[in-house]
């Protein structure tokens, strides 16, 4: 067994749906796995591709979307470091299942101000900064998404989002500084998330 096959031994053991194998299941797992690298914006798969196997990203960040008859893209979700992309395993299914309800729900109910103020603060929450008084004031956050692909994630377009960053900030609600965005009122944005009052 060379270093490389003990490398990647260490790394399929440390995800999550490998968890509980032996090391002699584990490296035999090794001798059938393909690691392979795409450049940035590359296809992997499409819809109704054969399924002769699934991923598991080892770096970087994957986009899964679909393109309306219109050519419009809407993003299902971005899998990162360590995460399955084999949608026919049942923990990832009942998780982006999950997740897939919520966007259909989000676009079927929610306009487009409401669904970015819920994104700001789950990506908030996320970062788990909170502020150490009891004021409306918290840190600020950094959008991990580029703003092209924000509006794709909340279904609609880059024209339409900035118009409610827009709209966010001019009621003194957020602050936009690029990527950096300052929640100045905690209270209103939450209840624009949830009824689309501020």
């Amino acid at each position: 067994m060379n270093e490389l096959d003990c490398d990647l031994a260490d790394w399929l053991q440390a995800t999550p749906i490998f968890h509980g194998l032996s090391r002699s299941q584990m490296m035999r797992l090794c001798q059938i796995v393909q690691i392979q690298t795409w450049q940035k914006d590359e296809l992997i798969f499409e819809q109704d591709s054969p399924a002769t196997g699934f991923f598991i990203v080892k770096t970087g960040r994957v986009k899964v979307f679909k393109v309306s008859s219109i050519g419009r893209e809407q993003i299902l979700n971005i899998f990162e470091q360590g995460d399955d992309i084999a949608i026919n395993m049942l923990v990832s299914l009942s998780r982006h299942s999950r997740h897939l309800v919520s966007v259909i729900e989000d676009l079927s109910f929610k306009d487009v101000p409401q669904r970015l103020a819920a994104y700001l603060l789950n990506l908030n929450n996320a970062n788990s900064q909170k502020s150490v008084d009891r004021s409306n004031l918290i840190n600020p956050v950094t959008l991990d998404l580029t703003k092209t692909q924000l509006a794709a994630v909340l279904g609609t377009i880059p024209a339409t989002l900035s118009r409610a960053f827009y709209r966010l900030s001019s009621k003194g609600i957020i602050a936009v500084n690029g990527s950096q965005i300052e929640v100045l009122d905690l209270h209103r944005l939450q209840a624009l998330s949830q009824n689309g009052d501020d």
